[in-house]
């Protein structure tokens, strides 16, 4: 029996993930990663950093601002990123750490 092989539909534009989307992947719940994935690809390259508002969040992923904001505190708990929070809860930055 052969090994099943990966073929990438679109072999550019994409990125390799390192160990830190391992490790997310397996200690945080699917809507965390996803958080995740997204914070990842939206934050500044140079920075890590995402300023979004947890509404402009659940905008973006179509998922309710409630479910976006455990999300947050999920990323925070497992110290998978660091939420800033401006202003209350609503608003903040997203840091890779």
């Amino acid at each position: 029996m052969s090994t099943p092989r990966l073929i990438l539909k679109q072999p550019t534009g994409w990125f390799a993930a390192g160990r830190e989307f391992t490790q997310a992947l397996t200690i945080l719940s699917d809507g965390a990663f996803k958080l995740y994935v997204h914070a990842c690809l939206m934050a500044n390259h140079h920075t890590g950093h995402l300023s979004a508002t947890v509404d402009e969040l659940a905008r973006a992923m179509t998922r309710a601002p409630t479910a976006v904001a455990m999300n947050l505190d999920e990323l925070e708990e497992h110290a998978v990123c660091r939420v800033i929070r401006n202003g209350g809860l609503r608003n903040g930055i997203l840091q890779n750490i």
